[in-house]
């Protein structure tokens, strides 16, 4: 793909399915940022450069492999390739816009992680009472030896994403 991919559309980030914090905002799950829009950032010229200017999901990525469905607005997921790495090789992050990421992206996920040779985490949001409270379930999809390693990081509270 040649063609530069704008956001142009799509608000997940800003809608707090990433935690993120911007001018002294945070934003989270349930807690979008208090300048986002229906169609984008209310205060756009004036956005911070990290992490606003400096984001980008693999969708929006120079040549991105992901289709145009894959689109977190249409997909319902928002994907990340060079966050973290296993044994040199980047872990595929996905984190849900909405409680959970719907059964057939999340399939096709991990069979696009599977094909490129890449162990994958991706999340739930959980929700109290219909409501968002902040907190992930991490799940692990790869070898058995990736999935020992991210649940004993997990576990000891020493993920970074």
């Amino acid at each position: 793909m040649d063609e530069i991919r704008t956001c142009q559309g799509c608000t997940a980030c800003c809608e707090g399915w990433v935690r993120i914090e911007a001018k002294g905002y945070e934003a989270s799950p349930g807690k979008p940022c208090p300048f986002a829009t229906q169609s984008g950032c209310g205060d756009y010229e004036n956005r911070p450069v990290d992490p606003c200017r400096n984001f980008e999901c693999a969708w929006v990525q120079k040549g991105s492999l992901l289709p145009e469905w894959m689109k977190p607005s249409d997909s319902k997921v928002i994907l990340f390739f060079n966050k973290s790495h296993f044994s040199n090789v980047p872990i595929y992050l996905a984190a849900p816009v909405g409680e959970f990421i719907p059964p057939k992206t999340l399939a096709w996920v991990k069979g696009f992680a599977e094909k490129s040779g890449h162990p994958l985490v991706f999340f739930d949001n959980k929700m109290v009472n219909d409501e968002f409270i902040g907190e992930v379930v991490s799940h692990v999809h790869g070898p058995a030896h990736f999935q020992k390693y991210i649940r004993a990081k997990i576990e000891a509270g020493e993920v970074d994403w």
